[in-house]
């Protein structure tokens, strides 16, 4: 039960607020999105109002990041830095999260199709689109040029540069991927430790877009490994940008084990 007192005179939406704020900081860290539909609400006067209203989106996911007894530690640290996120912030976590709590359940190439999704939102929140590097660049001018040439000879074939947009494009992926290793390094997250193969995630990402399916035999054990430590660090990113720096539980030999979540980061 979550019980919200004020000294001020407040209406019932900015309880309603302070509320929906708590849940999705739980959410967060709970591995379930935190949810609530009865709210009851008490005057100084004795008057009491009780309202029923489901909330939607309830999904169960993963274990929690945050030891319970630690729960207020973590509000308390949090929710300031939470409140002061702009929308767009809240709204790509909030959706990232949701994925996120959604993958513990499924075949693995679904789960992981979720988890790259989260990363890819976060990144295309938080970072700049990263240039080429130059010999990217060089390939790049080259297929413009070969397309091009291609099209005075083929004109019907690429209406409105569909065709320099499906060959040049492919090079996309290349940006997303340093990206990603931006997004990690822009809350100082140790990168030798985090372990995630970003190049490989992409491509596993693009075979279940594409086919469903992954296109090629993978080992189980390192495809659900890779899909842990995706898992994994994207939660911590988010406890860094809503500023937590207490304990957090970490899975070893199946049993959650607390770690410092400072140990995770490059002093």
């Amino acid at each position: 039960m979550l019980e919200i007192s004020s000294s001020a005179n407040i209406g019932i939406n900015e309880y309603l607020k302070k509320a929906i704020v708590l849940s999705e900081l739980l959410t967060l860290v709970c591995g379930n999105q935190v949810n609530f539909h009865r709210q009851l609400y008490y005057s100084e006067d004795g008057k009491n109002l009780e309202v029923w209203r489901k909330r939607v989106d309830y999904n169960f996911g993963i274990d929690s990041i945050v030891d319970p007894i630690r729960i207020s530690e973590f509000l308390n640290q949090t929710i300031h830095n939470y409140e002061n996120l702009t929308t767009n912030e809240k709204n790509t976590i909030n959706r990232a999260v949701d994925y996120l709590n959604s993958s513990a359940h499924g075949y693995i190439e679904d789960r992981l199709f979720r988890v790259m999704l989260a990363w890819e939102l976060t990144a295309h929140e938080y970072c700049s689109d990263s240039d080429l590097d130059k010999e990217l660049i060089q390939l790049k001018k080259q297929l413009q040029g070969t397309v091009k040439n291609w099209t005075k000879e083929f004109p019907e074939r690429n209406k409105n540069g569909f065709i320099t947009t499906r060959v040049v494009g492919s090079l996309e992926w290349e940006k997303l991927i340093n990206k990603l290793i931006k997004l990690a390094e822009s809350e100082s997250l140790h990168l030798e430790k985090i372990g995630i193969d970003f190049r490989m995630l992409k491509e596993l990402r693009d075979n279940v877009a594409h086919t469903g399916k992954f296109n090629d035999k993978h080992d189980s054990v390192k495809l659900f490994g890779l899909l842990d430590k995706a898992i994994l660090w994207l939660r911590i990113l988010f406890l860094r940008k809503v500023g937590y720096t207490g304990e957090i539980q970490i899975p070893n030999n199946n049993f959650l084990v607390g770690k410092g979540i400072m140990e995770f980061i490059i002093k």
